[in-house]
């Protein structure tokens, strides 16, 4: 599938999660100004919805996928406001959550009596804890940890009153499960100048996976996806609630890192390397064996939020970004002078065994 825009920059994404026998999507003449494309290649199951384009047939060695629901049910705003969230009283509708990264701090937090402020933390599988703490300022505040059912239950509740310690609160839960935690601060007097920061660690495997050396790029490009996913979102004709973030994987990233390098040697953009490689056999190549597995590409953007912008505006690359079934990324930027481009992007989702 080819989409050409007014831009300069190449685009293409790859995304299959139900078996189908399409041919495989046209890439760009390269090189042609603005080509974007969609394809993908992942698990295979009975049933399911259609993420966008599909193309390409089954992989084997893939089954066994749960069908996903047509409409996916609404789990965070549309817009989530800026850091520096205005108090509401407490007989108003609930104010709009703001998103918590991990180990994200946000300062100078105030609100009136008897008025509350709220976030949200997704939480991705395999954590092993998950502590939320307030400090700095003045006044009175309750904290409260909330897990994301129908029907919320309270996991944590800290309240003190002592004079010049009652902004210092901490929830921590063990072993939470992957899903979406609401935060509630409560002024049970005004408070102002607080602290709230959120953090969650991942058991020993997967702390190591997500954790291994990032550039300050490959980090961007990291908290953008996740900030992506964190808002409900329609890509061309499919409605995406908002979902999990991802965490970072090695292996996914070395099948990232190898393949923009591999264009930008070789001046070429296409999923399929020289060597007849797709994205699917790079990750197994890497030690990755995956249920799910998709690609995004591009070339020439100067910046982690142009190539964002470009991806979100893409149906087949926005539905990539957005997909529940993906729960790790590697993502990599390649700058090569003497190539076409010289800017060579991959991101490369998945989801393991």
């Amino acid at each position: 599938m080819l989409f050409r825009t007014s831009s300069v920059f190449i685009f293409s994404s790859i995304l299959l999660l139900t078996a189908c026998n399409s041919d495989s999507p046209t890439q760009t003449e390269a090189p042609s100004p603005s080509p974007s494309g969609s394809v993908s290649e992942g698990d295979t199951g009975s049933g399911g919805s259609d993420f966008g384009s599909n193309h390409g047939g089954a992989l084997p060695g893939n089954s066994g996928s749960s069908p996903l629901p047509s409409t996916l049910p609404t789990a965070l705003p549309s817009a989530l406001p800026s850091a520096a969230a205005s108090s509401q009283p407490s007989n108003e509708e609930s104010p709009q959550a703001i998103l918590l990264l991990n180990n994200e701090a946000l300062y100078n937090l105030e609100a009136s009596s008897n008025r509350k402020l709220e976030f949200v933390v997704l939480i991705p599988n395999n954590t092993k804890q998950l502590s939320v703490q307030t400090n700095q300022g003045t006044g009175y505040l309750k904290l409260s940890l909330y897990d994301s059912q129908a029907s919320p239950t309270r996991l944590c509740e800290s309240s003190n009153q002592v004079a010049n310690q009652a902004t210092v609160q901490s929830c921590n839960i063990n072993n939470p499960a992957e899903g979406e935690y609401k935060i509630v601060l409560a002024a049970e007097s005004e408070f102002s100048g607080v602290r709230l920061m959120a953090s969650y660690e991942l058991n020993a495997n997967d702390q190591q996976a997500e954790d291994c050396n990032r550039s300050t790029i490959e980090q961007e490009l990291l908290n953008a996806h996740n900030q992506a996913r964190a808002s409900e979102r329609q890509c061309g004709g499919q409605y995406f609630a908002a979902t999990g973030p991802l965490t970072w994987n090695c292996k996914l990233f070395n099948a990232a890192q190898l393949h923009s390098q591999d264009m930008a040697d070789k001046n070429y953009f296409d999923h399929t390397n020289l060597d007849g490689e797709g994205p699917a056999q790079r990750a197994q190549k890497q030690g990755y064996n995956y249920n799910y597995i998709g690609e995004n590409i591009a070339a020439g953007q100067q910046s982690v939020s142009s190539v964002m912008q470009g991806w979100l505006n893409s149906p087949g690359h926005c539905a990539n970004i957005m997909n529940p079934n993906y729960s790790e990324l590697g993502s990599a930027l390649v700058d090569k002078s003497d190539s076409f481009y010289r800017l060579y992007w991959t991101a490369v989702f998945g989801r393991s065994q």
